[in-house]
């Protein structure tokens, strides 16, 4: 005795979820995105000194600013429909690297680091709660 499943609306609903899930996750991926670049900011506003002076704080989180081009250097770009990317622009601030990576007389101030380390988990239920949501709404 042989046993049959019926799979005829499995290829369907695959298809109606993939559909969904190309609609749904772009909108997740941008709020994600824009949830990083809001701590990312929040990380380079600290407070401002002026230039010669030993700035407040040294080595925390907000980075003091000399100036602001370390905070107008930060930008987000989408890279395709499900990546997007939260960078600081070298060409805005040409020592970017060095305060997020420190040098040998100063130390780190990871701000982009810090920021994927805060809100990974904000992102990673936004994305769980969209995509159940879409399973949910096909599933009906």
């Amino acid at each position: 005795m042989t046993q049959t499943v019926d799979i005829s609306g499995w290829k369907r609903k695959h298809l109606a979820l993939k559909r969904e899930l190309m609609r749904v996750l772009p909108e997740a991926v941008d709020l994600a995105t824009d949830m990083l670049y809001k701590e990312t900011a929040k990380n380079l506003s600290g407070p401002h000194y002026a230039i010669g002076t030993r700035g407040p704080m040294t080595g925390q989180m907000p980075i003091p600013r000399m100036n602001y081009l370390l905070s107008q250097s930060l930008r987000r770009k989408r890279l395709n429909k499900l990546i997007s990317a939260v960078y600081s622009d070298e060409r805005v601030a040409k020592y970017n690297k060095y305060v997020h990576d420190g040098t040998r007389r100063t130390r780190p101030r990871r701000f982009l680091y810090d920021a994927v380390i805060a809100r990974r988990p904000a992102g990673q239920n936004i994305m769980r709660y969209r995509i159940m949501a879409a399973i949910r709404r096909v599933g009906q």
